[in-house]
């Protein structure tokens, strides 16, 4: 059901958005067709077990569904990512790279 609502929300995005903004369309695909999340066994550091970030930081799983999205589509050789916080978003690229 979760993946029915998904796919139907981001259909209406991807058809609503004009001009400048609108992504390219081999983001949304890849987006629908990556994991939820990219690292989905992970377990907090020590001392970080209960806390409300549960040792991720504040990146949603999303985030790095989304850059994975990115870097699957655009395909680029290399990433250079300035500033993390968690590493969210660093294992969207990565996994992206890899999977390229």
């Amino acid at each position: 059901m979760r993946e029915l609502l998904e796919r139907f929300q981001l259909r209406n995005i991807e058809n609503s958005v004009i001009g400048d903004l609108k992504l390219d369309p081999r983001i949304f695909k890849a987006f629908r067709e990556a994991p939820y999340d990219m690292l989905p066994g992970f377990q907090a550091p020590p001392g970080r077990e209960g806390k409300p970030s549960n040792g991720r930081g504040k990146d949603h799983p999303r985030y790095g569904r989304f850059i994975y999205a990115v870097a699957r589509a655009l395909e680029p050789e290399a990433i250079v990512e300035v500033g993390t916080y968690a590493g969210g978003t660093s294992i969207g690229w990565c996994r992206a790279l890899i999977d390229n």
